[in-house]
């Protein structure tokens, strides 16, 4: 069961404004002197924020929940996550919105993500491992 990540603005504006940047270097290096480095440096940083726009999604594995976030990929076994919470972290994550949720697994490890049906994802991973502690908030 895949779930895409919820994005927001201001992620949104972290992704895209470099990419901006980096076509319109592209277009100046072209247009002025031609460096092969810096357009194949710029056109690496395009594809490199390109996949995580286009390539953050969670899936519920049958025991496993895979976290794609560009092209990082983590597992979880879902038998090891004891606690979700909401959470508004700004750090790093593999998420494309500051409305997150904390996945709390293997004794006190974390990852913060975003399903854009946070509600139908967490009701997945309880149906799986009933053992999981969610904060009620989540639901309100």
């Amino acid at each position: 069961m895949r779930f895409s990540s919820r994005k927001d603005i201001s992620m949104s504006l972290l992704i895209w404004i470099p990419i901006f940047l980096c076509l319109g270097t592209i277009y100046a290096t072209i247009t002025t002197q031609i460096s092969i480095l810096t357009i194949l440096l710029m056109l690496a940083i395009i594809v490199l924020f390109s996949s995580f726009w286009f390539n953050t999604h969670y899936t519920i594995e049958k025991k496993h929940v895979k976290i794609s976030y560009g092209p990082i990929t983590k597992r979880i076994l879902i038998s090891e996550i004891t606690a979700i919470r909401k959470t508004k972290n700004p750090f790093t994550a593999p998420a494309l919105s500051m409305q997150r949720i904390e996945l709390t697994y293997d004794n006190y490890h974390t990852v913060q993500i975003s399903p854009k049906e946070t509600q139908r994802f967490i009701m997945e991973l309880t149906r799986r491992n009933t053992e999981i502690q969610v904060d009620p908030v989540l639901f309100k």
